[in-house]
């Protein structure tokens, strides 16, 4: 284990003296048990204060893992069935000819919506910061693709469509994260859904890193699923503290890979999703076309 720290160990150093990163950890479980915690760099690009074990990292994509692993634990338990229409659950998502789209089409980036959710009139941070328009604007949604024809990364209203789903139960995905994964894997103040105002002196400030060369030519779909100002909007205060289920976790490198650990084996006496679970109650998704153009 002392080899493979090491050896993390000098990869962060070098990317960030290398000037490729800026700050970052990484952390490595190996059969239930933490090989390796490693951090380098700095919060920000201004330099002045070094990155720990602690810090917390706003996680962008790795919120859905997490997000997923929620619903996961509570299909176990009966309480969500995959191939139950999403409107069975939350009648709302019906709207615009969603009304046959399964949880597990939504899981697999199959519900046809994967365009981001937009106001007239209000900005980016505007709407996420409120995590109930943001619910409701999602059931307006219309279909891009026909629902269960086109595999496309449902970058941000992936998190919206979990949140309707668990909202059917009484829940909310912010209550099962925090009870059903961080509190059982006792990882309290290393992972949150929605941040406290209390802890954002501990989180990284996000940056854009200046492109190189000539700018990449983007898919205009691309733009409508992710909007130019995502790293300017999770930089507020006021989403740092929302749920924003696709996108605003923040984490430590060493509490997520825990959360990931859990869901293969026992991490001190905790699995999160049975390995039975696993082998027989998800389905497999059979092959589609990719695709983020229209």
């Amino acid at each position: 284990m002392a080899d493979l720290r090491r050896a993390v160990q000098a990869l962060l150093d070098e990317l960030v003296e290398s000037g490729e990163e800026v700050g970052l950890q990484a952390a490595v479980y190996v059969d239930g048990q933490l090989a390796a915690d490693c951090v380098a760099g700095w919060r920000s690009q201004d330099r002045e204060t070094p990155v720990s074990e602690d810090t917390l990292f706003t996680t962008f994509s790795c919120t859905k893992g997490v997000v997923a692993s929620a619903v996961h634990i509570l299909a176990e338990r009966g309480l969500i069935d995959y191939e139950r229409p999403i409107a069975e659950y939350w009648s709302e998502f019906a709207h615009a000819g969603k009304g046959s789209v399964s949880v597990a089409q939504a899981l697999d980036h199959l519900a046809g919506i994967p365009q981001n959710v937009q106001v007239e009139g209000k900005s980016t941070a505007e709407i996420w910061a409120d995590l109930d328009l943001c619910v409701a604007e999602v059931a307006r949604l219309e279909p891009i693709f026909p629902p269960g024809s086109t595999v496309c990364y449902h970058g941000l209203s992936f998190g919206w469509i979990a949140e309707g789903i668990v909202r059917g139960l009484g829940l909310s995905l912010g209550e099962v994260v925090a009870e059903e994964i961080v509190e059982p894997l006792r990882m309290g103040g290393e992972m949150y859904l929605g941040t406290p105002t209390s802890e954002h002196g501990r989180m990284v400030t996000l940056f854009e890193k200046p492109p190189s060369g000539e700018p990449p030519e983007i898919d205009p779909l691309a733009l409508r699923c992710v909007p130019p100002d995502i790293t300017e909007a999770l930089n507020r205060p006021e989403v740092r503290s929302a749920q924003v289920a696709a996108a605003n976790m923040s984490t430590t490198a060493r509490a997520l890979a825990r959360h990931y650990a859990a869901l293969v084996g026992e991490v001190d006496g905790c699995r999160l999703v049975s390995e039975a679970h696993w082998s027989g109650s998800y389905r497999s998704v059979p092959t589609f076309r990719m695709s983020c153009t229209n």
